[in-house]
Parts: structure tokens; sequence; C-alpha cells
């Protein structure tokens, strides 16, 4: 058998390297502890079809299919590397980030997202699959933008596909296309902007007519299977009807909220790294100008670069109008974006510094400005690995007060006498968020500001405790049918509360095991 050989070019080899070592210092803690709580209790997808359907998100029992229905943390570790690591080479690819440090900084700021270790803490059975629609999302918009061979007609395939894994995502499609467009006017090929132009209202134009498909097949999805459309919170059968005089709001919304979002960063060391993004913000902008003044541009282009820098922030928060406001950290990886901006705009400033200077000192002071730059990056990342780790040791403390807790649980129940497990039917009365059991945790009050840590158990809502009975603790239970007329019998109003004598009773042949008022 011949030889094969695999040539990898050397941007994918730095970009999977620096990717890796980003993946392993923010995250690893994660993926190799089964720490699941809130949402990731639900580990297992069985039962989750329908409900993600209801949520438009039909793709996602697809790639179950692919990867598992469980969400193993390594295997889920695994698939999220390979997404994010082939999304910031298509980046670099379309942006033409060329240097190795341009493309340490960009694998640190895909991989450093908030969003990402959000999702990591909490909703681990979806990382991957956010990811995925990441992937997606860029891929589109490099077919489109780089055409070739007539590729493009395959993004609103993809585009429709990523907002069937997870709609939000396409923020990061709006912004890529924006931060491509400034880019390439910076450069000013000849008679380029009317081609610009052209491709950004094509790019719309596709993203549209994605929306519409997507929407089509999910109709059809939902008639098909016989599933009814989510509403409220997360559902998507009130979008587009807005009541009058709320759009105008939710325009400046739009606009407002990544500023809103920059100003109370979630972060361990809060002035360290605001000041650090404020700097690397001031850089990106000082690079556009200096760039735009060495290239020559005309007034025209200057005014089309920074009208499209000015309404960066309402593109990497588009789905803010369409959500009507709804707003939480899972959805914010596109405005890691802002930073993919300042990379590009400034790698490409500094390799038009001319460095032919008959004194030294100004040649020292322009290295010197340079070299701040990454540093400004370095500091944050430092913070996204310290903060990152905080969260994660968080949820493995919640899992051992929940074991603690419940294992107790377990044995007076247990203790009951007319008990048996596996056939005496349980009501657990209240929640462990609201018992004297809840002990606040000072250290982690900065990670609690995260969407997923607020609580200081791994069992949340209702669900979530039968699911950690049956899947975390493989203890036989059964859920009692009549659980809230049990719970308003005046037998149980007068119990006290776990782990108080008598807070566990037997009420109609029922097991009840009263948490809190």
């Amino acid at each position: 058998m011949e030889k094969i050989n695999i040539h990898f070019s050397k941007r994918m080899k730095n970009i999977a390297l620096f990717t890796l070592f980003f993946m392993v210092t923010m995250h690893a803690y994660r993926y190799f502890s089964p720490l699941f709580s809130h949402d990731s209790m639900q580990f297992s997808a069985i039962g989750e079809r329908e409900a993600q359907i209801a949520l438009g998100r039909f793709m996602q029992p697809i790639y179950w299919k692919l990867r598992g229905r469980i969400g193993a943390p390594y295997i889920v570790g695994m698939f999220s590397y390979l997404w994010v690591m082939l999304s910031a080479y298509i980046v670099s690819k379309l942006l033409d980030i060329r240097s190795n440090m341009g493309q340490f900084l960009l694998s640190g700021v895909m991989v450093g997202s908030l969003a990402l270790t959000a999702a990591n803490a909490t909703y681990i059975n979806w990382a991957d699959i956010f990811m995925l629609s990441l992937l997606l999302n860029v891929l589109a918009a490099y077919l489109l933008l780089k055409p070739v061979k007539r590729l493009w007609i395959f993004a609103p395939v993809l585009l429709v596909t990523a907002l069937a894994l997870y709609q939000a995502y396409v923020q990061v499609y709006v912004a890529l296309v924006m931060i491509w467009a400034i880019r390439q006017i910076m450069v000013g090929e000849d008679n380029c902007l009317r081609r610009i132009l052209l491709q950004c209202v094509k790019s719309a134009a596709l993203l549209l007519l994605s929306m519409v498909i997507y929407a089509v097949i999910w109709k059809y999805i939902l008639k098909m299977t016989g599933v009814s459309p989510a509403g409220g919170y997360n559902g998507l059968t009130d979008v587009g009807h807005y009541e009058k005089g709320t759009v105008l709001s939710l325009l400046k919304g739009t606009l407002a909220y990544p500023f809103q979002y920059l100003w109370g960063i979630k972060c361990q060391n809060y002035w360290m790294v605001l000041i650090a993004r404020i700097a690397v913000l001031m850089y990106a902008v000082g690079a556009t100008v200096y760039a735009l003044a060495k290239r020559k541009h005309s007034v025209p282009e200057a005014v089309i670069v920074f009208g499209i820098i000015a309404l960066l922030p309402a593109g990497i928060n588009c789905m803010y109008i369409v959500s009507k406001g709804l707003i939480h950290d899972l959805v914010v990886y596109s405005y890691c974006f802002a930073d993919v901006y300042a990379i590009a705009v400034t790698e490409y400033a500094f390799g038009l510094i001319d460095w032919e200077q008959k004194r030294p000192v100004l040649v020292r002071m322009k290295k010197s400005i340079i070299c701040v730059f990454p540093l400004m990056f370095c500091l944050i990342f430092m913070d996204k690995v310290l903060y990152a780790n905080q969260m994660y040791l968080k949820k493995d403390l919640e899992q051992d007060s929940t074991l603690s807790v419940m294992t107790r649980v377990i044995d007076r129940l247990e203790q009951l006498e007319g008990y048996e497990a596996g056939i005496t039917p349980v009501v657990l009365n209240g929640r462990l968020g609201s018992s004297v059991l809840d002990q606040d945790r000072p250290a982690f009050a900065g990670a609690k500001a995260v969407t997923g840590l607020e609580a200081n158990f791994a069992v949340t809502y209702s669900s979530t405790y039968w699911t950690y009975f049956r899947d975390m603790l493989g203890y036989p239970i059964v859920q009692a049918e009549e659980a809230e007329r049990i719970a308003r019998q005046e037998a149980v109003a007068a119990m006290p509360c776990f782990p108080e004598k008598g807070s566990v009773a037997l009420v109609d042949g029922v097991a009840v095991v009263k948490l809190s008022d």
C-alpha cells in the first residue's frame, strides 16, 4: 500500500496548536469532570427531541445521532475543540490574519468567550452544538465572501442548519461580514468599494432568504411531528409580533447593550480587564485611522468604514431585536468578534509601518507601542483562565453539596417505617434553594453573576431532583402522581423542614420530604 501523506498548512498547524492550548488552560477542568447541574442535569437527550423541535432547533436530534444522546463532557470537549479550531482557521483565512501572534490572539478570543464558558459550566449537553452552529455561520460567510467555483450557493444551506441548531449564533455571520467589509476597504484595491458593498447586500439578502427557508421547514416539521411550537421564554411563537412603540426601544437596546455588557463585564479582576479591553478597542480604532491615512483613502471610503464600525455593536447583537430584548450569557458569543475586528485591522496596520527610520529612538517607540497590544490581550486571557476555572470549581462544590444532602434524604426515607425503595411514591415539597441548607459561598460572588451559576446546589427546578436520583445516583425512586394535592394538606404544612426531625413522613401512603416552606 502506497504511503499516504496528508499536508497541513502552517496556518492550520498554528491554529490547531493555539486553540488546543487555550482549550486546555481554560476548559480542561470541565471536560474531565462529570459536573452536571441545572439544565445539564438532563445530560441524556432522551425525551428532548420534541422539546428542541418546539424551540425551532430541529437539527439537534440529528446531531445527537453523530455525538450520541449522552452529553459526556470529554466527548463534548473534543467536538467543541474541533468546531472552534476550524472556525478560527476559517476566520483567519477570511480576514487574512497571517502572523503567529495574530493567530494566537484569534484562537484565545474564540476559545475564551464567556458564552462557551457558561455553556460548559451549566449547559454542557449543548456546548458542542453551539460551537457547531458557530462553525456553520463562519463557513457560510467564507463561502459567500470568498467564492470558489460557485460554492456560495451552499451558504443558505449552512445558515438554515445553523439556525436549526441554535439561532443566536447567526450574529456571528453578521459580525464577520461587517468586519470583512471593513478590512477589504482598508486594503483598498482599485474600484473595490462597489464590489464590497454589493457583497454586503448579497450577504444580507441570503440571510433573509435562509431565515424564510428555515421558518418554512420548521413549520413543516411541526406539522409532521405534531409538536406544538414553544411560546414564552426561549420560544419563537411571538417572533415578529411587536407592540406599538417597542421597536424604537429595541433598536436602541440592540445598539447600546454591547456597551453595557462591556462596562459590566463579568471577570475576576474587573478594573484590569476593563482597562485592557478599552485599550484594545482604542488600538483598533487607531489602527483603522492609521491604515486609512497610510493608504490615502478617500473621505467617502473613510466615512463608510467608520459607519460600519459604528453599526458593528448592532451587528453583533442583532438577535436582540428579534428576541425582544431577551439576553443572557449563552447568546453573546458574537460579542468576542469586537476583538476579532481589533486583531484583523491592527495586524494589517502594523504591516504598513515603515521601519526604515534613521532615528533608532523612533523604531524602539514603534516596537514598544506594538507590544502593548498583545500584552493587553494576555491580561484578558489570564483573567479568563482564572474566571473559567473558578466557575468549574463552583460547579464541583455544588455537586458535593447536593450529594451530601440527597444521600441524607435517601437515608431518612429508608429509615421511614413503611417505606419501600422503588415502590412507595415520594413527594419532594419545596426546594433546596429555599431551604435552611442553602448556604451562600461569598468567595464565588463574582461567578454567580453568570447565567446558570446563581444556585448553590446542582438541583434547581423540580425535574432535576428526579433526574438526580435516577441518573446521577441510580437510586430507584417513584414520583407521586398527586404531588400537588398532597403538598397542600395540613399535615404537610405542619411538618418542619429538612433536616429537622419529622421533615420526612408518610402522608396518605406517600413519603413526603419537606425541603422548604
